[in-house]
């Protein structure tokens, strides 16, 4: 093959044993009552929802147990028993178990686990699964020719995910050599300490933490099936980890501590929003750091406590002496206040009280592995994180190899490993890149041109399909020089009517009155101005223009869903360079142009491969994706889910537009049934209405939204419910039998990296159009990775897409998918160049962000009666397009 086709990964193949077992238990552990036989059972898992933090320190203290009743002289093991334990109830030995039951003495019991056992005893038990006992994992031909949905297979890989870590996570490994899993990120393992260099140039309270994530992945090398893994290096910036006071004097570079200073220093761009865990006793509480705190100092804060129904005043200084047994170094300090509640019942009546509970800043421990998020990032650390973002191919591969190196993880003697009859290989495979077929582009009244490396070389042409609509065009803007919203204002209808853009009139220009920072905390006194100038909301298009620092976009968005008024957002340091800048005029066109129905790059695929073609009324698209993000540290309700869809169900055919709904959360972030017959049926009778009164020929979903972790239950229940609902309404709306269909996963980001070289042999990005797929499709299961946009800085993760069903008489193939894929990234319709996803993908997740967004500014509406029990059918009734006026237009352009 072609050297230039040969592409380099961090992709390393698993060398096992073709003799290896594994034996499965479950686990119990339960804490044995000090007075009677009373047990209290546990699990890592919790048994019950908890925040993250809590939840890791759960599963930390269950491994703690359950490796130290195998190390015991009398435990589980001998020396030459080793385990896979995932902290709940599922533990994978090398050999078989012949004791089921050890008990810990509460003096035996480790220290890092008193927050499971309370100073009492501990029982583990062991007993052999009744599914999976023995597991062959030697058989890697016989686990990789099992479904991907297969309950064995997923245990395996689980298994194999854990093993190849395990050996330098904590509690295996407490040094600083060690790592721990980043709270809220299960694939993403760091170093317990920081990167020293790096984290003197972050901002206050700030460090820099390197790690490295890994994921498994089958691959066909050599035409031979394999188990890898692929893994990544990561460097974020983290909040500091460590004693709150000895942070704070860092932070405040000073040992004198006030009350003034403490309001000061503790804020959104330092460590305001912390999780905090008390150091004082055993089992710490956990909570977070809010800016809250006493004027009087631990040695003169005065509280009133009860011993043996007497009651005495006390310094809450001289309380942690007698109570803890712990001078307090900082005793002139100011104390942290938390606020708690008490329930108590007076005549059979439930009473809640708020009480304040007092910590010196000494006994409270910032808790390690907490990524400072996007919103709270200060300057300094922003700079960091970027230059770490923008690092090259060369940077990244090199970072990688060096992790697992300091990690150890090709040494050939650790014990785990061999006990298991495993390995890693060395050197990373190589993968082999794949021809494409060509993508067209047609420009208006011209020959169709070949599209390459990710650019539609469109030598400014006008849009292909101009908008019928004709509407008013309001401008309006706040805290601007009237100037540059005039020129900006002629330039942009001058390059509108160039386009066959027209507009009823000349623009209406007005300037906001009031106050308008931060507006997406009051929606209602944003929508109240919008209305004081623009009167007819059915023939209005409105373009609002404030500095990129104020927060009004939440407000903006809200306001269009809510009076149907189709609007776009500029900043002002953009408006101001527009009238000279053609290209980027171009692009707010392009952007006016299709949230007004019309198209503005016709693409196509030719041959054999033109059936796909988006306009052709043979194939419907649906991108599904379901959106669990908050808003910067903001979340409407934790309850819900907001899942969406686009299609190309539009007037125009070029063209996508979208939808999105409600529903409540679970656990794998599956649609509910009813709503995606709801859902199913809009889109079905939009093709009716809008494309053809013959149903499509084939459709293809793209699903956003999961993990590979969760494409088993998707497979199992998902998209059982998909295909009953198209087949119902195929009968229903189109008189039809039933309609086959494509269902593909898509992993935005997974953990495989590919690299070209240059000439001198070093790692270079690969190029726009580069897609790998008989490396990872295994036994017709056709998996495809790739990108048809071109890098602008740093590197990037490559999308993933796992063919999960296919009910088509002709199976849709690995190479069809490709360029299928590689097609509809172009379909994006603003920018003259590919996007990172097929176009009905990336629309339909942006539609998910916008119900996140309209979720929320609901909340902060003062004009609506909204309270957090509204059921999901309101919500979908006020906050979705499917009843608004702009249900049939493109919105979120």
């Amino acid at each position: 093959m072609d050297d230039s086709k040969i592409l380099s990964s961090q992709t390393f193949v698993i060398k096992v044993d073709e003799k290896s077992i594994g034996y499965r238990y479950f686990v119990g552990i339960d804490i044995l009552s000090k007075k009677s036989d009373t047990t209290w059972k546990v699990s890592g898992d919790g048994g019950k929802k908890l925040h993250p933090i809590m939840k890791l320190e759960l599963l930390q203290a269950c491994k703690s147990l359950v490796l130290h009743a195998f190390e015991m002289k009398n435990g589980f093991g001998d020396k030459n028993t080793y385990f896979i334990y995932d902290g709940a109830s599922n533990l994978i030995s090398s050999k078989e178990i012949t004791k089921e039951e050890v008990i810990i003495p509460s003096s035996e019991v480790p220290i890092d686990t008193k927050v499971i056992s309370k100073g009492r005893s501990v029982r583990i038990t062991l007993k052999p699964q009744s599914k999976f006992f023995e597991l062959d994992i030697g058989n890697i031909n016989k686990i990789v020719h099992l479904p991907v949905n297969d309950e064995e297979k997923s245990i395996i890989f689980r298994f194999l995910e854990n093993l190849v870590i395990s050996p330098f996570m904590y509690p295996f490994k407490k040094d600083d050599e060690g790592y721990i899993t980043q709270l809220g990120s299960g694939k993403n393992f760091i170093r317990l300490k920081p990167e020293d260099d790096s984290s003197k140039t972050c901002g206050d309270g700030r460090c820099v933490i390197p790690g490295i994530t890994r994921s498994l992945v089958e691959l066909n090398l050599n035409d031979k099936p394999s188990i890898a893994l692929s893994f990544d290096y990561s460097e974020n910036v983290y909040y500091k980890g460590g004693n709150l006071a000895t942070i704070i004097q860092e932070i405040t570079k000073s040992s004198s501590i006030s009350y003034s200073t403490l309001q000061n220093a503790v804020n959104n761009t330092s460590i305001l929003g912390v999780y905090l865990k008390t150091n004082h006793r055993k089992n710490g509480n956990i909570f977070k750091l809010k800016n809250s705190f006493t004027r009087e100092s631990g040695r003169n804060k005065i509280i009133t406590i009860k011993k043996e129904d007497k009651e005495r005043s006390i310094s809450v200084s001289q309380y942690f002496e007698e109570r803890y047994n712990r001078k307090l170094k900082y005793p002139d300090w100011p104390l942290f206040i938390k606020m708690e509640k008490k329930v108590t019942y007076e005549d059979g009546e439930k009473i809640s009280r708020e009480y304040e509970t007092y910590y010196p800043l000494e006994v409270l421990d910032i808790i390690p592995g907490q990524c400072v998020p996007v919103p709270k990032m200060d300057s300094l650390s922003s700079k960091v994180q970027q230059r770490i973002n923008t690092k090259g191919p060369l940077d990244r591969k090199r970072n990688t190899y060096n992790e697992l190196y300091r990690m150890g993880m090709f040494d050939r003697n650790i014990p785990l490993f061999k006990s298991f009859g495993i390995s890693l290989e060395p050197k990373a495979s190589f993968f082999s890149g794949e021809v494409l077929s060509d993508v067209l582009y047609t420009p208006k009244s011209s020959r169709p041109l070949v599209v390459q490396k990710g650019k539609i070389s469109n030598n400014r042409d006008n849009v292909c399909n101009p908008t019928s609509l004709k509407k008013e065009l309001y401008i309006v803007y706040w805290n601007a020089k009237e100037d540059y919203i005039k020129d900006f204002s002629r330039k942009y209808i001058e390059i509108c009517e160039k386009n066959g853009i027209i507009f009823h009139g000349p623009p209406i220009i007005q300037e906001v009155k009031g106050d308008f920072r931060d507006v997406n905390k009051a929606p209602d006194v944003f929508a109240k101005e919008m209305n004081r100038i623009i009167k007819n909301f059915d023939n209005s298009f409105l373009i609002y223009i404030d500095s990129k620092f104020e927060k009004s976009h939440l407000a903006l968005k809200y306001y269009e869903q809510k009076f149907g008024v189709l609007t776009q957002h500029l900043t002002l340091e953009v408006v101001k360079n527009l009238p000279t800048k053609y290209d980027s005029m171009k692009n707010v066109i392009n952007k006016t142009n299709a949230k007004l129905g019309g198209s503005n790059f016709k693409i196509d695929l030719k041959d054999e491969l033109s059936y796909y073609n988006v306009e052709s009324k043979n194939v419907l698209y649906i991108g599904f994706d379901i959106n669990t993000s908050s808003i910067g540290s903001m979340t409407a309700d934790s309850t819900i889910n907001v899942g969406s869809w686009a299609a190309n169900v539009s007037k125009n055919r070029e063209q996508f537009i979208s939808d999105y709904w409600y529903q409540m959360k679970n656990d794998y972030l599956l649609f509910d049934d009813d709503q995606m017959k709801l859902e199913i049926e809009k889109i079905f009778r939009k093709w009716r209405k809008n494309i053809s009164d013959k149903p499509p020929k084939t459709i293809i979903v793209f699903r956003t939204g999961l993990s590979q972790a969760n494409f088993q239950a998707s497979c199992n229940e998902e998209v059982d419910n998909f295909e009953k609902c198209v087949n119902e309404f195929s009968d229903k709306i189109f008189k039809s039998s039933k309609i086959p269909y494509s269902w593909i996963y898509v992993n935005r980001t997974s953990n495989l990296r590919l690299y070209n070289k240059d000439d001198k042999g070093c790692p270079t990005n690969i190029e726009a159009g580069t897609y790998v797929y008989k490396d990872l499709s295994i036994l017709g299961n056709s998996r495809i990775v790739g990108k048809s946009y071109a890098n602008c800085l740093g590197t990037a993760k490559l999308p993933l897409y796992t063919l999960g069903r296919d009910t088509n008489s002709t199976r849709l193939d690995a190479e069809k998918i490709m360029n299928i894929v590689n097609m509809l990234c172009y379909k994006y319709d603003i920018i003259s160049s590919a996007v990172s996803l097929p176009a009905v993908s990336y629309i339909a997740i942006e539609t998910s962000k916008r119900g996140n967004n309209n979720l929320l500014a609901e909340k902060n509406d003062q004009s609506t009666q909204y309270t957090q029990d509204d059921d999901i059918k309101r919500k979908n009734q006020n906050l979705s397009y499917t009843n608004s006026k702009l249900n049939e237009l493109r919105f979120n352009a």
